[in-house]
């Protein structure tokens, strides 16, 4: 798809949401030097800087939606992986971010087709009423 505006208006077709990434939440990944041993220190670390973690919350939705995640990060030729659950409401003083929660309904992800600028992530959440939920964001460059 290229126009990223473009909604389904087709009866059980997916509903747009978008959203941009926040960079204070991006997460580096971390790899370890050639010659580098897992018990070596840090300082024989390096970071493959284009690479990056990534988990956005998408409020609470229910059946088919189609998400999109706005990132100048993000290319047409990256590796997105993406994965979804339902988070705990619980939110308390001491834990003040939701927690994945495995319950009763299925989430799963249909398609992960990133572009330049962003990643569609086609996702349905089989449950009667919306529920909490959060998509985690893999992205490896080349």
């Amino acid at each position: 798809m290229t126009d990223k505006t473009q909604a389904q208006g087709i009866e059980g077709m997916a509903q747009p949401a978008e959203a941009e990434l926040d960079p204070a939440q991006v997460r580096p990944l971390i790899r370890l030097s050639d010659d580098a041993q897992p018990t070596e220190d840090v300082q024989r670390l390096t970071l493959a800087s284009p690479d990056f973690t990534y988990r956005h919350i998408w409020g609470d939705r229910n059946g088919r939606w189609r998400l999109n995640l706005l990132s100048r990060r993000i290319w047409a030729s990256s590796n997105v992986f993406a994965s979804i659950s339902e988070l705990s409401e619980l939110v308390t003083n001491v834990g003040p971010i939701p927690k994945p929660h495995l319950g009763a309904a299925r989430f799963s992800v249909n398609n992960v087709v990133p572009y330049n600028g962003g990643v569609w992530v086609d996702v349905f959440i089989d449950w009667p009423a919306p529920l909490l939920t959060q998509v985690s964001y893999l992205v490896v460059n080349p």
